[in-house]
């Protein structure tokens, strides 16, 4: 069995150039490098079909690489001409159906992960109490709700003790309600235990709130690894900057070093810019606008209540469609309005698909 990795300096999981083929023509994941280290949790979030779930199973062994090499807990476990078993790489998993056995109580199901010849009582009550389970030991799967069946699922896990903590969309069958506060429940859990931890969800809210980092996924490919603000605020590629939130991108054209031209306004920036690329463009999204009700040459094309803000969609006078966002219902289809650039954010230049520079507007 491998050791536990107390070293929160050490990558308790190092992935080199990690790929899945399932034939000729299909990539499952392609040639993926990335590290986990120490207590750490990393989401890994995507659309569907993007390979997270592939990769996940390629950590936890139930999956044989085609490529590449992957260590769990310092020691190799995937390679060519090398393959370890997933119970031997000291990994928890949690299942997206829980998977617990439904003729076992809560106890039973617990304790079935740990080692016959080697049951620690004091380990399991120590589980059984961080997730808070000691008054439900008896009951049988089928009288447990969705939380207490994914406590359950998550307690069998960390019985002995993993190195690594592996979710795959656990939360996805639940109510909105009981996944805010599952998912909470988990983060405590997982930090309480000092778990590395990989979790695997589509969910974007549910991503920014788990992650320590955040693994954008697509097309077997990773885009971006980085902070949930980063991953926000400062999108590497369009794919990223679209999946997190709605975002428009528009052209940009630069006259001078100091001087970006839009169709909504020209933007005075700080930082000289020199570039000689073509077909560069500023990322916007719908908070970074402001807008006058004054007739302009920018057309409302739809309105949408959201709840906790009006969604417009406005048309430019290139015919590119982007969002407003307001607090207040002051607009109507049809209405002609003046937009402008936010002076108070940061302004992301992107050369075709990827990002290439951040500035900031000169404020006068």
């Amino acid at each position: 069995m491998l050791n536990q990795i107390n070293n929160e300096n050490f990558p308790v999981i190092r992935c080199i150039g990690i790929g899945k083929t399932y034939s000729k023509t299909t990539d499952a994941v392609k040639n993926v490098t990335l590290t986990v280290n120490h207590g750490e949790i990393l989401v890994l979030l995507g659309p569907s079909g993007c390979g997270k779930t592939t990769l996940l199973r390629l950590i936890a062994g139930f999956e044989e690489p085609s490529n590449g090499t992957l260590s769990v807990g310092g020691q190799l476990v995937s390679m060519p001409g090398k393959f370890v078993k997933p119970e031997n790489r000291k990994v928890g998993m949690v299942f997206q159906d829980y998977a617990l056995f439904p003729h076992l109580n809560v106890e039973k199901n617990i304790e079935f992960g740990l080692d016959k010849s080697n049951k620690s009582t004091e380990r399991v009550e120590k589980i059984i109490s961080l997730v808070g389970l000691e008054n439900l030991l008896k009951r049988m799967p089928n009288e447990l709700s969705g939380g207490e069946q994914q406590r359950t699922a998550l307690a069998r896990a960390l019985v002995p003790n993993p190195t690594v903590m592996l979710f795959d969309e656990p939360l996805s069958n639940l109510d909105a309600a009981l996944r805010i506060k599952i998912r909470e429940e988990i983060k405590e859990i997982v930090k309480q235990a000092e778990a590395t931890t990989i979790f695997v969800t589509h969910d974007k809210e549910e991503a920014m709130f788990l992650g320590d980092r955040i693994a954008i996924m697509n097309n077997g490919k990773i885009e971006q690894i980085d902070t949930p603000e980063y991953i926000y605020n400062q999108p590497l590629t369009k794919f990223v900057a679209e999946f997190m939130d709605p975002a428009s991108f528009i052209d940009v054209t630069i006259t001078d070093p100091h001087t970006l031209h839009t169709e909504i306004g020209v933007i005075k920036v700080k930082e000289a810019i020199i570039t000689d690329k073509q077909n560069l463009q500023i990322l916007i999204r719908g908070n970074n606008i402001d807008l006058s009700q004054e007739k302009g040459s920018c057309i409302v094309e739809s309105i949408e209540f959201k709840g906790s803000h009006y969604s417009y969609l406005i048309k430019l006078p290139s015919g590119k469609i982007i969002e407003y966002i307001s607090q207040e219902n002051i607009l109507e289809v049809s209405d002609s309005v003046s937009l402008s650039i936010k002076k108070n954010i940061p302004i992301h230049i992107y050369q075709d698909e990827k990002y290439m520079m951040s500035t900031k507007i000169e404020l006068k």
